[in-house]
């Protein structure tokens, strides 16, 4: 995997991250959000639910119809909350639909409870409690003329144990006041008074104990009620208080549960995203360092040195661009050591071609002057021959066996000359392939000029191939350069974050203990944003160690480079060397061609020489019948026979060792 992807991974892992977070914060505030509504619901509920009871109260203390009114706009506040909770969360079931159920027959209590109050009386004036007042008036008012003690007592009696009723409200108190009745009604029977009076008296008595009934009865019934609300409220306040709190502990727990996922998904983001900078770190700085070792061996000369490890993608093209670089530029130093080898030993085989040649040419000069001084020896030997021949011309029959003897040794003499002639031809050959093989090491060094020349073109090449490996690692920093500003923009998303995270968590402590889960939600994000500025910071100082480290790759493929540029001078500089070796060799070709040209000359001469001994020799056996002549010019011509013996001697001394074969000429190898 390139670099570039290794990158474009770890923006989206860094993205999918926060966007993870993100969308865990979001759907854990809204889980939050939909609880706390809920529980806000729910908490209206109860203080909507208190509130009728407080209205029932208040109308049942005070008996005032304001307060019926305030019971039902809460009692509508408290239908609206249920029925809100119950559609938002229809999985709280049966539970609710109890509460509405308890709601609706509080609510008919209630209204019941209201009309039985009311059928009492809320005032002095109004229904049973009106009557029931009226009737006692009219009983006070019908009794006061009696005048009997007893009586009087009786009806206050009466009105005690009433007021005690009203007070408790108790089974005794109305049984005392249905006795304390009868009694009356027994003693306005036993009194002394006229019918009417009597009747009027009963008559009053029995309106009283009328509206009494009527008012015990309406009060057990508005106390059958309240039993009834007092109930039903009991069954509904659990109700609406477990809605509350289950509301509240889900709305503290999906605070937990999205602390706890926001918390997960950024260490788990963190921690992706480092390891994620760690691996494109070690994938960098690897083949980095490795292709430096490398670069820095190739620099130290060694040209064997091998990239070690494993490169991918950039790297990857990289290191066989510098291997085949490195093992271009062995490939030509290889050829251009061979060819200055080859060039060196071609130079050393004209030089000992020259050599030889000068040598073989000394030996002709010498062998020359020594066929000179033989030459002129026997010029002066042919001369007195002659002479002694005409002083002995009378003898020549007592020199018959000399003359043979000399006819014999003139043969011989003959002979050593086509010998030596064929030595000077072979001389002059030997000149001629030397003056051949230098115009071949010519040849041949010009060729080693023209290879040199190709050298300095490769070397040119090496020189290009460097100058791409570093425009290669000017990319490569560019390329870094880049993953800086794809940290800065992680940065910058960090510090957003970050400030993000304080907004929150002001508005979290502005919310109160409302806020307070969010507030830890913020601080774990900031405490992530901080964790993920370090770890951009560490890559970035990563980054500035690989820049550094590029940088120095740079400077080695630029020392690589001035090193190149040496080895062309060099290149250079042998090709001026080759030029010069030609002109030697030139210089050497002019003198073999003279050499070659004096042997030819000397084999001429040699040919000259040959005749001339040839014409002796006939003059001799022409002269030989005239040898027998006298015995004193036999021995006189013997003993010039003896020193032309020496003589020739010395000479076929000389023309053996002349005449040995010349040291061939070492081949000049031909460059492939």
């Amino acid at each position: 995997m390139s670099v570039k992807l290794k990158l474009i991974v770890l923006l989206l892992v860094s993205v999918t991250g926060y966007a993870l977070i993100f969308t865990a914060d979001m759907i854990g505030q809204n889980t939050t959000a939909a609880m706390e509504r809920l529980e806000k619901q729910a908490t209206r509920a109860e203080i909507s639910l208190l509130q009728c009871r407080r209205q029932e109260k208040n109308f049942l203390q005070r008996l005032d119809e304001e307060y019926v009114g305030k019971f039902n706009a809460a009692y509508a506040q408290l239908q609206q909350s249920l029925g809100t909770i119950l559609g938002k969360a229809p999985e709280t079931g049966q539970g609710l639909d109890q509460a509405i159920e308890l709601l609706t027959a509080y609510g008919d209590q209630f209204s019941r409870l209201v009309d039985a109050t009311k059928k009492i009386g809320l005032t002095e004036t109004e229904g049973i409690r009106r009557q029931f007042i009226a009737a006692a008036r009219a009983l006070e008012a019908q009794f006061k003329k009696a005048t009997e003690d007893a009586i009087l007592i009786a009806l206050l009696q009466i009105r005690r144990q009433e007021k005690n009723y009203m007070i408790r409200h108790s089974e005794e108190a109305l049984n005392a006041v249905h006795d304390r009745t009868a009694i009356l009604r027994d003693q306005v029977n036993g009194l002394d008074v006229d019918e009417a009076s009597r009747t009027a008296m009963l008559d009053a008595l029995a309106a009283y104990a009328a509206a009494f009934d009527d008012y015990a009865r309406a009060w057990d019934e508005s106390q059958a009620l309240t039993a009834d609300i007092i109930t039903t409220t009991r069954a509904l306040d659990p109700i609406i208080v477990d809605n509350r709190n289950r509301f509240a502990e889900e709305k503290a727990l999906s605070d937990r549960q999205v602390t706890m996922w926001v918390t997960a998904i950024g260490a788990l983001t963190v921690a992706s995203i480092i390891l994620i900078s760690i691996w494109v770190i070690l994938s960098i700085t690897r083949p980095l360092a490795q292709l430096t070792a490398y670069s820095h061996d190739v620099a130290g000369g060694n040209l064997d040195a091998v990239p070690q490890g494993r490169f991918q993608a950039e790297f990857k093209v990289l290191c066989n661009d510098i291997s085949d670089m490195v093992q271009e530029l062995k490939k030509r130093l290889t050829e251009v050591e061979a060819r200055q080898v080859e060039a060196r030993q071609q130079a050393e085989n004209a030089h000992e071609s020259m050599l030889e040649a000068q040598r073989q040419q000394e030996q002709a000069l010498a062998l020359r002057d020594k066929m000179k001084d033989s030459a002129t020896r026997a010029e002066s030997f042919t001369s007195r021959l002659t002479q002694s021949a005409e002083a002995l011309s009378a003898m020549v029959s007592q020199a018959k066996q000399g003359a043979v003897l000399q006819t014999e040794r003139m043969q011989q003499t003959a002979v050593a000359m086509e010998q030596m002639n064929a030595a000077v031809l072979e001389v002059a050959k030997s000149a001629s392939d030397a003056s051949g093989n230098a115009q071949e090491t010519k040849s041949k060094a010009k060729t080693g000029a023209k290879l040199v020349e190709n050298v300095v073109e490769a070397i040119s090449s090496v020189n290009d191939h460097t100058d791409n490996m570093r425009a290669g690692m000017e990319d490569l920093e560019l390329q870094v350069e880049s993953i800086g500003q794809v940290m800065d923009v992680i940065s910058e998303i960090a510090d957003q974050t970050n400030l993000l995270a304080l907004n929150a968590a002001i508005e979290a402590a502005r919310a109160g203990d409302a806020g307070r889960g969010f507030a830890v939600v913020a601080d774990e994000v900031r405490k992530l944003a901080e964790k993920t500025m370090q770890a951009t910071q560490e890559v970035g100082r990563n980054i500035e160690a690989i820049c550094v480290a590029s940088e120095k790759n740079i400077d080695n493929t630029r020392a690589a480079v001035e090193a190149v540029k040496r080895s062309t001078q060099l290149a250079i500089e042998t090709g001026e060397a080759q030029e010069e070796i030609l002109k030697l060799v030139d210089l050497n070709t002019m003198q073999i061609e003279g050499i070659a040209s004096a042997s030819e000359e000397q084999s001429a001469t040699s040919d000259q020489i040959n005749v001339a001994v040839i014409e002796v020799n006939d003059i001799a056996e022409q002269s030989m019948e005239s040898m027998n002549a006298s015995f004193s010019a036999v021995r006189s011509l013997a003993a010039m026979a003896e020193e032309l013996e020496a003589m020739m001697e010395d000479m076929l001394r000389e023309r053996d060792h002349d005449a040995m074969p010349a040291p061939e000429l070492e081949a000049v190898p031909v460059p492939a």
